[in-house]
């Protein structure tokens, strides 16, 4: 299998890590902001993985992989913003 030196791959994973670490240093309005742009970031993540998974770049295993962990992000992503967004305050 051929190896390409893109980083656009790596770079919206370290964007979307990032978003969501500055999550706890920053003030509850802006922290919705901030998930909101993390889930968009694995969103694009998503996507190119499935591109690069249907243009033979990633194994099955690979793609395997990489979808499960992007799966329990976008899990945690959208758990903090209903956490955010929910009435009732949690226990």
């Amino acid at each position: 299998m051929k190896r390409y030196g893109s980083t656009a791959l790596p770079r919206l994973v370290v964007g979307a890590l990032a978003l969501a670490a500055t999550h706890a240093l920053i003030t509850s309005t802006s922290a919705s902001v901030t998930m909101v742009q993390a889930n968009e970031g694995i969103e694009m993540t998503r996507w190119a993985v499935r591109m690069a998974s249907d243009r033979k770049l990633l194994a099955p295993k690979q793609f395997e992989f990489s979808a499960l962990q992007l799966n329990e992000c976008g899990r945690m992503v959208g758990g903090w913003l209903k956490s955010r967004t929910s009435t009732n305050p949690p226990c």
